[in-house]
């Protein structure tokens, strides 16, 4: 048998991955934060199966998924949630880049994988390589 769940819309409900709120009586849908998590393990999950690949693969492993998940969250409230994934995605490769040479610095370990492109900085991107990795922010 069919079962009815009934949610005030000021408590939210999520749907096919967005939650759907009032804020002060402003409707507003979201990601869910299920949704947000799950995708940041499935990030981590990639970066650590790939733990010694080249910078490289680790970008074309990567880009495809956070372009996914970016573009189907694009036409809802997901400004900061994107800020939020690029900033824990920035954590994971920079733990990353860290553990893949213990005994370099941090300058080094910078200026080999985090390049400057355009008026961005720490742009995870080999040198020599045109490809750099997707940000949500940019969608």
């Amino acid at each position: 048998m069919f079962r009815q769940f009934r949610s005030h819309i000021n408590d939210g409900f999520d749907f096919l991955g967005f939650n759907v709120r009032k804020y002060k009586g402003k409707q507003l849908i979201k990601p869910a934060k299920v949704k947000i998590e799950k995708f940041l393990q499935n990030i981590k999950h990639i970066i650590k199966a790939n733990c010694s690949a080249p910078t490289s693969l680790l970008i074309k492993k990567l880009n495809p998924v956070i372009r996914c998940w970016g573009y189907y969250y694009r036409f809802v409230v997901s400004k900061r949630i994107f800020s939020y994934a690029d900033h824990r995605i920035w954590e994971m490769l920079w733990q990353w880049a860290k553990r893949r040479h213990p005994n370099k610095g941090l300058r080094w370990i910078k200026s080999k994988y985090f390049q400057r492109e355009g008026k961005r900085n720490w742009v995870f991107k080999e040198k020599e390589d045109r490809h750099s990795l997707f940000l949500l922010s940019s969608i």
